[in-house]
């Protein structure tokens, strides 16, 4: 089964945020064969629901939609979406709604690399005074210097993020 998560920026708080994890779709189901599980709708019908979201309140609504076509034999509870402020949750494939939410993970991406490298934990971050003093390079400066370095991204993102860079950026992913 595919784990796929959807990424939104809000443009109002500044913030990414995360759908829970959807675990397969109808083919999926229907691949697997019998089982207590299932769901109703392809990925591109379940994606059908993320169309035109613009707002919080929005991507909250898509969101329960999405999850409205899943059916588990332990039930039918609606998980909320998560804030991606300082942390960082896996999955086999993420799905941005917007060019904002893809650059912004991947600065997100950028500041844990950053904090790991020196040893610190990016949750200890203080906003005015960064670490002692020493920070990470602003979400501008990011864009202009580390995010334009192929051997950079090529170490911070997995493979299917580091494709997704390279079409955006017109670049070559031949070779990696």
């Amino acid at each position: 089964m595919t784990r796929r998560r959807v990424i939104f920026y809000c443009p109002d708080s500044k913030k990414l945020y995360m759908t829970p994890e959807f675990n397969g779709d109808k083919s999926e189901y229907a691949a697997r064969g019998t089982s207590n599980d299932s769901c109703d709708k392809n990925w591109d019908e379940i994606m059908q629901d993320f169309h035109g979201v613009a707002t919080l309140s929005q991507f909250n609504q898509a969101n329960e939609s999405a999850q409205a076509a899943y059916h588990s034999c332990f039930g039918n509870v609606v998980l909320p979406i998560d804030s991606l402020d300082r942390s960082l949750v896996r999955c086999d494939i993420k799905i941005y709604l917007n060019t904002e939410a893809m650059l912004h993970y991947f600065y997100l991406l950028y500041q844990l690399d950053w904090t790991g490298v020196r040893g610190y934990n990016i949750n200890d971050y203080d906003d005015e005074h960064g670490f002692e003093g020493e920070s990470w390079v602003c979400f501008e400066e990011f864009i202009g210097a580390e995010f334009t370095d192929k051997e950079y991204m090529r170490v911070i993102l997995d493979n299917n993020d580091f494709a997704l860079w390279c079409t955006h950026l017109g670049l070559s992913n031949e070779g990696e």
